[in-house]
């Protein structure tokens, strides 16, 4: 495992804090760097990063060697260098050589995550560059997109099949891998295969056919993919103007899955693909508007760079209104949905509420295959075809950008699940790793806070109650994660946790998404808040109603409820102590249960009861001494009161959860 400059950067602040340590003598890390084994640390010490490395590799665990104690530093299982450390005492030794290995292993785990994350979005970029630099060659431009493809994803065979409209034939014209001539060869008939597949999902598509058996594929198409040895196809259409104008295939030679990383790829490249077919096809029909491909070369420059620049969504917006001289809008339809107008004479976007866009002139905003908005043109006058050009490349550049956001976001997103996972699991007692990730989330572990668990009624979709609660807990201080399909959110308590979860529950309810959430009572042991947490929501579940928030801290006394096994035992206690006298009132049409509640909540006051209930006092007292007739029980006893009473705020809890305790006979 290689680790890049940036990485030895970060090690070297760490040895830095170390060495700090008054009782360390001397700390060294050695790794494999891009120009070999690399020693950082205390110079003049007699040993070799070589023989560091060499020597973690061959043992079990720690080692003391002449100069110090030596330890592995092992990231996923693999060992991929060693520290050394020597203190002052033996043990202090022994146990700082233990807590360097592993910081160090964090500090490499992260460093390798971020390197693999810029080479992937660095490869688009030069995508981006070669087709922007080389856009008249569209051969040339097509075979360097299948190359792209093929390395990037690691494929055995790739290739870029587009639409012979005039013979109603899909044709390869650059291929990657290939073993035999039958694939260069292949055609398949519009609206067959992989053509149909990817044109109806609207998204990148995988194909598992080991013995080459699929109906969906034309039987000569299994045949040369059975030639091939390919077993697992990968497809990504190629969209212009909503017209499926190709498809770029990658192939395997073994059953393969689809990563998410996968899936964003071949959608970029299988964009920028469609968009340099158009070009091409532009370039060729208007030869000689020259005018037309300076202004359409630079704006693919201007938001080209724009892009590398760092720019987002509004400016890449705003560059394009500029250089269009007319307003243009961005319709979000993914989380949250948005939409906004970005002017050709102002700098900053505003929201738009009540534009009616010419939806002729607009291009599809795609990420990965999804949909997730629309780039529109507005203008009341006729678009031309370079206003349509235009529209495309801002559309892509758009979604270049939301790529890279969205890979950043399942990274961080990534890492938040993990943390939240250990803290859990840490009972109360936190490394020190695990306190510096910690903080650098922005959750105080040291802070009192509470656990939610949020599970999805039968019939709603988990994904999306997923997507509502992780772009939440975007914001600093909010660990959200998952367990199966229930979702675990980690808040301190002092950020009204309460009311920021009705309110993400209520959102779901608003886009028909039926959930029910469990909340712990504040703990410093977040494994405690837990448990509270997912007997809370088992409680919610019982329930016939969505959007509930059971609340542990709201229960008071009657957290007891929560170690029931279900709300049978709840209702047979209502039932037992209060049903005799609902009974009576439904046949009787009379208010003894009210009359009941109104005294015991008075504190066995009648004088009260009588004014809060609005009637006379003799009225209170004949009241109390029929229902004290019917249950046989005299309310005088204290021990009597408590128990009504008790069975009054369950009745209140079952209420909540849309449970009614009451099974009156028909007579």
């Amino acid at each position: 495992m290689i680790v890049g400059t940036s990485g030895q950067d970060e090690l070297h602040r760490l040895l830095s804090a170390f060495g700090g340590l008054g009782t360390v003598r001397r700390c060294l890390i050695a790794v494999d760097g891009s120009a070999g084994p690399q020693l950082l640390g205390t110079a003049g010490v007699a040993i070799s990063a070589e023989a560091m490395i060499a020597a973690a590799a061959s043992t079990a665990g720690r080692l003391w060697m002449d100069v110090g104690w030596l330890a592995p530093i092992v990231v996923d299982g693999e060992r991929v260098g060693a520290v050394l450390v020597d203190c002052a005492d033996a043990d202090n030794t022994r146990q700082t050589s233990a807590a360097l290995a592993d910081a160090a292993a964090s500090v490499i785990r992260h460093a390798v995550a971020e390197l693999d994350h810029v080479k992937a979005l660095r490869a688009l970029v030069d995508v981006a560059k070669q087709l922007h630099a080389a856009e008249v060659d569209a051969e040339r431009v097509l075979e360097f997109i299948v190359e792209q493809a093929h390395e990037l994803v690691g494929a055995d065979a790739t290739w870029l099949a587009l639409a012979d409209v005039e013979h109603n034939v899909s044709r390869p014209v650059a291929v990657r891998g290939a073993r035999t001539p039958g694939l260069l060869a292949l055609r398949v008939e519009l609206g067959q295969g992989v053509n149909q597949m990817t044109l109806a999902a609207g998204d990148v598509v995988l194909i598992s056919d080991e013995n080459h058996t699929d109906p969906r594929l034309p039987a000569h198409a299994r045949d040369v993919l059975s030639d091939e040895g390919i077993v697992s196809l990968v497809g990504a259409a190629l969209v212009h103007h909503d017209d499926v104008i190709g498809n770029l295939l990658v192939g395997f030679r073994r059953n393969t899955a689809l990563p998410q990383d996968v899936k964003y790829l071949l959608g970029a490249l299988s964009s920028q693909a469609a968009l340099t077919i158009a070009n091409s096809r532009l370039y060729e029909s208007l030869r000689a508007q020259n005018d037309l491909l300076r202004r359409h070369s630079e704006l693919s420059a201007l938001l080209t760079e724009s892009s590398l620049a760092g720019g987002d969504q509004h400016t890449i917006a705003t560059d394009l209104a500029r250089a269009l001289g007319s307003d243009v809008i961005v319709e979000r339809c993914d989380e949250p949905a948005s939409v906004w107008r970005y002017s050709a004479s102002e700098s900053a976007p505003r929201a738009a509420v009540t534009d009616t866009p010419d939806t002729s002139a607009r291009a599809d905003i795609r990420v990965g295959g999804e949909r997730v908005g629309w780039l529109y043109l507005a203008r009341a006058e006729p678009h031309t075809d370079f206003d349509m050009a235009a529209l495309t490349i801002g559309a892509a550049a758009i979604a270049l950008e939301l790529t890279k956001q969205r890979a950043a976001m399942e990274a961080e997103w990534r890492v938040s699940g993990e943390l939240l996972e250990e803290l859990l699991r840490a009972g109360g007692r936190y490394s020190e790793s695990v306190q510096r990730r910690a903080r650098q989330a922005g959750f105080d572990v040291t802070a009192r806070s509470v656990v939610a668990v949020v599970e999805a009624r039968p019939g709603a979709d988990p994904a999306a109650a997923w997507a509502l609660f992780r772009a939440a807990g975007t914001a600093a201080g909010i660990l959200v994660g998952t367990r199966g399909e229930r979702i675990l959110v980690a808040l301190p308590h002092d950020r009204d946790p309460r009311g920021w979860l009705q309110q993400l529950v209520d959102r779901a309810r608003s886009k028909e998404i039926a959930l029910v959430a469990g909340l712990s009572e504040s703990h410093a042991d977040l494994g405690h808040a837990l448990t509270e947490a997912m007997a809370a929501v088992k409680l919610a579940a019982e329930g016939n109603q969505s959007a509930i928030v059971v609340d542990a801290a709201a229960l008071g006394p009657l957290r007891i409820l929560l170690d029931a096994a279900d709300t049978s035992q709840m209702v047979d206690l209502v039932r037992r102590t209060l049903g005799p006298l609902a009974d009576y009132d439904r046949r009787r049409h009379s208010d003894l249960l009210a009359t009941l509640r109104a005294f015991l909540d008075a504190g066995g006051n009648h004088p009260l009861t009588a004014e809060r209930s609005n009637v006379h006092l003799n009225t209170v007292k004949y009241r109390l001494g029929r229902a004290a007739e019917v249950l046989d029980r005299q309310f005088a006893d204290p021990a009597t009161r408590f128990e009504f009473s008790l069975a009054f705020a369950v009745c209140d809890v079952l209420d909540d959860l849309g449970i009614s305790p009451w099974a009156f006979s028909d007579d």
